[in-house]
């Protein structure tokens, strides 16, 4: 029996590999979409509660496959998310379709005025924090 070998060949299938590292049924896909579902989930229960609109508005808002692998995008879709999320600066608030604006004082006094200085916001980076801590 000389000249009989006993030989392994390994060979990587690309096709195979692509698949389990793009797709969003493959595993590493299937693992960044539970990432995006507990990085909501985190968001939801982090996001500051005021009404609860912004708390309910946060989810994924798309899971898609890209050239570079699968994407899942987490959002808060209210429109001052943003605001809440970045901060905002110091700045002026005008009346636009009043004439005057209407607000409580500090004092518990309903103040009328064509303007006001907001002080700004501090940032909540609420999603961002939420992805962090799942990630960890």
């Amino acid at each position: 029996m000389a000249g009989i070998k006993t030989q392994v060949i390994l060979r990587l299938d690309y096709i195979a590999l692509d698949r389990v590292l793009k797709s969003p049924s493959g595993m590493v896909g299937r693992y960044i979409i539970e990432l995006g579902r507990k990085t909501a989930d985190r968001g939801r229960r982090d996001a500051p509660v005021a009404s609860g609109a912004l708390r309910r508005s946060v989810g994924i808002t798309s899971i898609s496959r890209r050239v570079e692998g699968t994407e899942v995008r987490v959002s808060a879709n209210i429109s001052y998310a943003f605001f809440v999320h970045e901060g905002t600066r110091e700045h002026p608030i005008e009346a636009r379709n009043v004439s005057l604006l209407r607000f409580p004082s500090r004092s518990g006094f309903i103040v009328y005025t064509p303007r006001v200085n907001h002080p700004g916001t501090t940032a909540n980076p609420f999603l961002w924090n939420a992805l962090k801590s799942v990630i960890n």
